[in-house]
């Protein structure tokens, strides 16, 4: 596809490779639900989740893939990134697969700044929580009625504060997740093959 601008007309916006930590990937049978429906809406044609199951999406054309997960994830099935990476082997694309056995969905990368809830760049769970407390208080965020009550029941009011963990919880948490932090490197190398 070639774009309508001239200056971008001869640079491509597809990307060289992915990066999908515990993602979200099928709307079958192993999907998270409230990701689908705040993708696509509750009750979607199967057309459209035909389309959004990734793993019925691959071609011989799709990006490289990195992918991990941990298999304690309780959130999203882990079997979402082994549909994945069995459509891209099935296609010849290449990709690196990582399922750690511990670890709870969004563990980043279980580092200390990680447990102390020092969460880095700009877009953050914490930012997304804001938003959609906005919505539900309806302070300057124009959506629907449905779309509002999505919301309250995809994310409902967080429990009160937890106290800060102690230096002994952090070293003790980072050292349980060792392995999983070790994606950050994984993905390096995988990148600069």
């Amino acid at each position: 596809m070639t774009d309508s601008n001239p200056a971008y007309a001869g640079i491509s916006c597809r990307p060289d490779g992915a990066i999908l930590c515990y993602p979200v990937i099928t709307t079958g049978r192993y999907t998270h639900q409230s990701s689908v429906e705040a993708l696509i809406g509750k009750n979607p044609p199967a057309e459209d989740l035909r389309y959004f199951s990734l793993e019925k999406n691959v071609t011989d054309r799709t990006v490289p893939c990195f992918l991990w997960q941990t298999a304690a994830d309780d959130l999203v099935p882990v079997e979402n990134s082994y549909l994945f990476a069995n459509a891209l082997k099935e296609k010849g694309v290449p990709f690196a697969h990582h399922v750690f056995q511990e670890g709870f969905h969004g563990l980043s990368v279980a580092s200390e700044d990680f447990f102390r809830g020092k969460f880095g760049e700009p877009y953050t769970m914490a930012q997304v929580m804001r938003a959609v407390q906005a919505v539900k208080a309806g302070n300057g965020v124009n959506v629907s009625d449905r779309r509002r009550a999505e919301l309250e029941a995809q994310f409902p009011d967080p429990p009160a504060a937890s106290p800060a963990p102690s230096e002994n919880d952090i070293r003790e948490q980072t050292g349980r997740y060792e392995d999983v932090r070790q994606w950050v490197s994984l993905a390096s190398l995988w990148m600069r093959r």
